[in-house]
């Protein structure tokens, strides 16, 4: 993320926020990127353990969700943020695509120069930015807890 974020800080004259929500710990590494970045508590902010009420409001506000995971269990952001109406910018690995389906536009975690052109092309035009938010609003049925465990439930009965 920090890498596609570089490319339109460099190539463009877009300063959107970046901000990271979650707990700190998951990639160290990664941590000390963001902290040791040049435009850390400028442009990139991060706030560690969020309450449910302060995901929300972050959700509300955002103009986009990017989870770039290279791995991902199920992709709860990417529901939580079409549950909002918010266009998802999200890796084409693990189980992002099934989870997401239509309504994201994908990259590859690998290749931060893709990251930067769909980051690109969403701020650059509102009419792409438009026709996902209501893809989203119009179409997204979020699978209840119900049908989840029903599927599964079908799954280890076969």
């Amino acid at each position: 993320i920090i890498s596609g974020f570089n490319l339109m800080l460099e190539q463009t004259s877009y300063r959107p926020c970046l901000v990271f929500a979650g707990n700190k710990g998951w990639h160290s590494e990664t941590d000390k990127i963001i902290e040791l970045h040049s435009e850390y508590k400028k442009l990139i902010y991060i706030f560690h353990s969020v309450s449910d009420q302060e995901l929300n409001l972050l959700y509300r506000h955002c103009y986009c969700l990017v989870q770039a995971s290279l791995y991902e269990g199920y992709g709860l952001p990417v529901v939580e943020a079409m549950q909002h109406h918010k266009p998802v910018v999200c890796s084409n690995g693990g189980s992002l695509p099934e989870v997401g389906g239509e309504f994201c536009l994908y990259f590859d975690p690998y290749k931060p120069n893709e990251l930067y052109q769909t980051l690109i092309s969403l701020l650059s035009s509102t009419e792409l930015y438009t026709k996902t938010v209501n893809h989203i609003k119009t179409n997204y049925k979020p699978i209840t807890w119900t049908e989840s465990a029903m599927q599964l439930l079908e799954i280890l009965l076969s």
